[in-house]
């Protein structure tokens, strides 16, 4: 089963864009709960944290970013 994720927009003021040059946006991505991830107490929403460009659509991950 292919995990959903959940998009959240962070008032976090973001970089140009390294390729257009464009303002980017800061999202978090977390993995959604569904099915037996219910009963597993070791479930890990797998935070992911973007830098995301809404003109040319580049994502660059945030590497050691705490949530």
């Amino acid at each position: 089963m292919q995990p959903q994720r959940k998009r959240i927009e962070l008032d976090v003021p973001g970089s140009p864009c390294q390729l257009c040059g464009a303002p980017t946006v800061v999202t978090e991505s977390r993995a959604v709960r569904r099915g037996a991830a219910w009963l597993n107490p070791r479930w890990d929403p797998e935070v992911r944290v973007h830098e995301l460009c809404r003109s040319c659509g580049a994502k660059l991950e945030i590497v050691g970013h705490a949530a």
